[in-house]
């Protein structure tokens, strides 16, 4: 397995290990996609502001691990996802927590 995608199934697994209610979240986080350029994380949360939170944490929680120049960044939510197949979805983008965008 190349070094790349064992780093990237490890920041998946990550994920989920952390952001669960083992570790006393309110859900447990489920990576609903990932590819070698994004990961798609539904953390369960009540609100756009939270979503964001948790993903920005989980962003540097991940960029610790990777060799540096690699860094893993928080770009936005989408609320509500329809992912339909790898590279194709649709949702509500929001780049700040206020409004869509």
């Amino acid at each position: 397995m190349p070094l790349q995608l064992i780093w990237h199934v490890r920041a998946l697994q990550m994920v989920e290990e952390t952001y669960c209610k083992a570790n006393g979240h309110a859900h447990d986080a489920e990576v609903v996609y990932g590819d070698t350029d994004s990961v798609f994380v539904k953390f369960g949360c009540e609100s756009v502001e939270e979503s964001m939170k948790l993903g920005l944490e989980a962003s540097a929680m991940i960029s610790k691990t990777f060799l540096r120049p690699i860094k893993l960044e928080f770009e936005k939510v989408y609320h509500p996802l329809l992912l339909i197949t790898k590279k194709r979805y649709a949702g509500v983008k929001y780049v700040d927590a206020g409004k869509p965008g």
